[in-house]
């Protein structure tokens, strides 16, 4: 920031804290994503990675969370003239990571979990 000020609460009273100079929280510095697709025929295949590198998790600057692992995605289908079947696999390894953690002005830390694996089968029917 160039110029900001963060009200925080002191006991029964509020007083602006100064930022000036701080870098903006719950921005990581280096996001990253690869993927690769295939298709043969009437099969298709995908398979994405993305991670995300620390950040601050507060105007203050006080705390970091150091960012997550890779997480993969990936896909694998069959189209043919009408029809079309693709399971969808996301976080694929279940990795364990917080998809957002934040620090407020009283000091207390919440992390919000992110998503376990999942697994969609999709079926679909052209009408033509």
């Amino acid at each position: 920031y160039t110029e900001f000020s963060e009200p925080v609460r002191v006991g029964a009273t509020t007083v602006n804290q100064e930022r000036a100079g701080n870098t903006l929280p719950f921005v990581p510095r280096n996001q990253y994503g690869v993927f690769a697709g295939w298709k043969q025929g009437g099969w298709r295949a995908r398979v994405s990675a993305n991670t995300w590198g620390e950040y601050w998790m507060d105007s203050a600057n006080t705390q970091k969370y150091e960012g997550w692992e890779w997480i993969v995605n990936a896909s694998l289908g069959y189209q043919s003239q009408q029809h079309s079947l693709t399971l969808n696999a996301d976080n694929l390894f279940n990795e364990r990571y917080a998809a957002e953690a934040k620090k407020d002005t009283t000091g207390r830390v919440t992390y919000t979990v992110g998503a376990p694996r999942a697994l969609m089968l999709t079926y679909r029917y052209d009408f033509r």
